[in-house]
């Protein structure tokens, strides 16, 4: 997990909230960016990573749900 950079800043911008905590992506010090199954996700902060990593497929599918496609890893 790292900072999210500027070049991340469109789809942060897509995103907007954490898929975890469903807060702003800025609510805990982010965006912060990762990777789970091959696709980068934003989160408010470090400790979400837990829960991501803990469910993918759950979270997403929530991201799916609100209209966000997360973009794949390079």
């Amino acid at each position: 997990m790292t900072k999210a950079s500027a070049a991340d800043a469109a789809f942060g911008a897509a995103q907007k909230t954490c898929p975890v905590m469903d807060e702003p992506l800025d609510a805990m010090g982010g965006p912060y960016r990762t990777v789970v199954g091959g696709k980068i996700v934003h989160l408010c902060c470090p400790g979400c990573a837990k829960f991501l990593q803990a469910d993918p497929e759950k979270y997403l599918a929530k991201l799916k749900d609100h209209g966000v496609a997360s973009p794949a890893a390079k």
